[in-house]
């Protein structure tokens, strides 16, 4: 069990002491480790990202002192985050069991709700591993996390939250990480389903002939080339009355992208591109299992781009569904065509009051922020404010875009409304032509674009909280936006 409130130390083969800057050892640690902590700590200057590991045995067993840095307090929370995060694998080193996180010995710490928090997520995350298809799974030793902290209720509290948060987050790695011919649209709206009845949302699942019905012809233009018929899921938590404020949160679920007609020249993990749908669907669960007191729903068009004799072509004109008329430029712009319709159902069939979407939409946007921030676009002010404190609290670092008018020319068509993509243009901003197109579908109402192609996935190695594979970028993110909006 990761994550447990106490107030006394029991049972441990673990000691993870988090040091402030300058201030050592400050709390009471048991006789048998005593001595070796003050001699471990007195040259440990506790500043950020130091760590130090010292392992001895105790009673007949080997127990591990880990030391974490979290500098001098001038630092961001998520400089925080990842230092819980790099203790957490350390103890995956040193092979513990049973782990005890000395919370109190870092006061200014436990003062901040969020910081208990994403100290409990960060072993929830670091923790993970996908064993899905291997003969030989990859266990962690890690069995128990306690966090040692006078004030008992708040850390409960803090627990129980991070670990639903942690839950979404983990759900999200696993379907991302799942290759196509499992990971179906069929089977992501399974996964709502059972995700629906274990944390408590109600899921409604349209198919083809009602995603024509609701003439969602840039939706449907994507997905009628695969054999694998596409799924609108659509969420719904109500957590607040019914004439209270809503959001929709709807996420690109793209089960695999082979770019259709406009081939991309690397597929091999192109089944990772809903990783939007993913967060949504992770979002929505630690929402609903936080019982947050705001109405959400969460929609993800989940379908495939494949290459086929029914598969839709460059230069096709395609009826969105609120009418306008897109000439497709490129059919590797797919993620936008799909989510354009699914915006457009989000305020017109479910009424929602502003809508968030999320997506891998562009690697136009790795190249401008690199890899360890997420773009956003947004028409409203509102909006704006609360991604910036939600990419706070979240400890996913986003940067707003500029929605710029001027870059608008480069998706003019002379026998459409609009192109899907820019094709020969020397424009440039990739990302923000992406989001200036999807503001064509938001009858303006309130609404924001979040571009993660560059976060959803880690390399091995680089992220503390993350191995190889699906982040579950957003997840945290969406869930902080939505917070915000209880009243």
């Amino acid at each position: 069990m990761i994550g447990k409130a106490i107030t006394k130390l029991e049972n441990y083969d673990a000691l993870v002491i988090p040091v402030e800057e300058g201030k050592g050892i400050l709390i009471e640690l048991p006789e048998a480790v005593r001595e070796a902590a003050s001699l471990a700590a007195a040259d440990f200057k506790g500043k950020k990202s130091d760590t130090k590991v010292l392992t001895m045995p105790v009673d007949g067993k080997l127990v591990s002192l880990v030391l974490i840095g979290l500098g001098d307090g001038s630092g961001i929370l998520k400089d925080r985050f990842l230092a819980f995060a790099q203790a957490a694998q350390k103890c995956k080193e040193v092979k513990a069991v049973r782990v005890s996180v000395l919370m109190d010995n870092a006061p200014e710490l436990t003062k901040c709700p969020f910081a208990k928090e994403k100290a409990v997520e960060a072993f929830h995350l670091a923790n993970y591993s996908f064993n899905e298809f291997k003969s030989q799974p990859e266990v962690s030793s890690v069995e128990e996390v306690s966090f040692l902290c006078a004030d008992e209720k708040a850390m409960t509290a803090a627990v129980e939250e991070a670990a639903n948060c942690a839950a979404g987050i983990l759900k999200t790695r696993d379907v991302v990480n799942t290759p196509a011919m499992d990971m179906t649209p069929e089977q992501m709206a399974s996964e709502a389903r059972k995700a629906g009845a274990f944390c408590g949302f109600s899921v409604k699942v349209l198919g083809k002939s009602e995603i024509l019905s609701n003439n969602m012809g840039a939706f449907w233009a994507v997905a009628k080339g695969s054999a694998h018929e596409p799924r609108l899921i659509v969420m719904e938590y109500h957590g607040a009355p019914a004439d209270e404020t809503s959001i929709a949160l709807v996420g690109k679920g793209m089960m695999y992208d082979s770019g259709g007609f406009n081939l991309k020249k690397s597929m091999t993990y192109m089944y990772t591109d809903m990783a939007g749908g993913g967060a949504v669907l992770g979002a929505m669960m630690a929402i609903a299992k936080n019982k947050l007191k705001v109405n959400v729903y969460g929609i993800i068009p989940a379908c495939q781009n494949i290459l086929s004799r029914d598969a839709y072509l460059p230069g096709d004109i395609i009826t969105a569904m609120n009418g306008k008329k897109i000439e497709v430029d490129n059919t590797d712009a797919e993620g936008r065509m799909v989510l354009a319709d699914a915006i457009t159902y989000a305020f017109r069939v479910c009424k929602v009051d502003r809508v968030i979407d999320i997506a891998t939409l562009t690697g136009a946007v790795g190249t401008a922020l690199g890899k360890r921030t997420a773009a956003y676009m947004t028409n409203d002010d509102c909006i704006r404010q609360l991604i910036q404190k939600a990419s706070r609290r979240a400890c996913e670092k986003m940067w707003e875009l500029p929605l710029d008018e001027e870059l608008m020319p480069s998706l003019s068509s002379h026998i459409a409304d609009i192109k899907n993509s820019v094709g020969a243009s020397s424009m440039g901003g990739g990302s923000i032509i992406g989001g200036l197109f999807l503001q064509e579908f938001t009858d303006n109402k309130p609404w924001a674009h979040l571009d993660i192609a560059a976060l959803a996935g880690a390399e091995g190695g680089y992220i503390p909280t993350s191995p190889k594979g699906s982040t579950g970028f957003g997840v945290s993110l969406m869930y902080h936006i939505v917070k915000q909006l209880e009243k």
